[in-house]
């Protein structure tokens, strides 16, 4: 099944929201 790939933008941007809500449970 080809699909077009995300961006590196929108994954990288999907990890930075992802990173910030792993912040927010695990303090550091």
């Amino acid at each position: 099944l080809d699909e077009p790939t995300c961006s590196p933008k929108d994954i990288e941007s999907g990890v930075l929201s992802w990173w910030k809500d792993r912040q927010a449970i695990y303090p550091h």
